[in-house]
């Protein structure tokens, strides 16, 4: 997985959310300040039946971006 427009720089974990709604609040505010991130589901993956909605997320962000984004 790498962002598009940093395709060399190695995402890095920024934090963890106990739920995904959370995790996509906070990469929704870190992506109107500028800042490239992606959200991970912890467990489940292609297969996983039902919702990833209440499994813990994690937040990743590029390297260079890891001291702004916090």
């Amino acid at each position: 997985m790498a962002f598009p427009s940093r395709s060399r720089e190695k995402p890095v974990w920024l934090i963890g959310f106990n739920n995904e709604p959370m995790a996509r609040l906070a990469e929704q505010r870190l992506r109107q300040m500028g800042i490239p991130c992606f959200v991970r589901s912890l467990h489940g993956g292609p297969g996983l039946w039902g919702s990833a909605y209440n499994l813990p997320h994690d937040l990743l962000v590029c390297e260079s971006d890891a001291t702004q984004a916090r």
